[in-house]
């Protein structure tokens, strides 16, 4: 929580989680569709939504105080050195417990795919999910 009895997104996202573990299918329901405004009202622009999606991801990562070259190695888990998009989403919905929606995977994955081969190196995936650019 920050002062003056504001809090983040991710907070509240937290709260809602906790307060609705029995329904994990409501709850999984309310955390895709609960955005800030801004994000719902441009759906036409592909950054916005992107950046929601990674600040997500970073902001969960960063809390857990785990190493991101570790959580890349965890997600790899036919140790390939590389995830294709199947084991990203995986490791986003398993491990950090947080639903996309399908065009926001679409997006994620291309996003991490720098280079366009279809699968995502280490350091396409640390260089993007980047706890300093948050």
């Amino acid at each position: 929580m920050l002062s003056g009895g504001e809090c983040c997104i991710f907070d509240i996202l937290r709260e809602i989680k906790k307060a609705l573990k029995m329904f994990p299918s409501l709850s999984e329901e309310i955390e895709k569709n609960l955005k800030p405004d801004f994000f719902k009202e441009q759906p036409d622009n592909y950054e916005l939504p992107l950046e929601f999606c990674v600040l997500k991801i970073t902001n969960k990562i960063s809390r857990s105080g785990r190493d991101i070259k570790k959580v890349f190695r965890q997600w790899d888990v036919n140790n390939s050195g590389h995830l294709d998009a199947h084991e990203v989403l995986f490791g986003i919905k398993e491990n950090l417990q947080i639903f996309l929606t399908k065009e926001e995977s679409h997006m994620l994955t291309k996003y991490l795919d720098k280079n366009n081969n279809g699968l995502i190196e280490e350091d396409e995936f640390t260089c993007k999910i980047n706890f300093e650019n948050y």
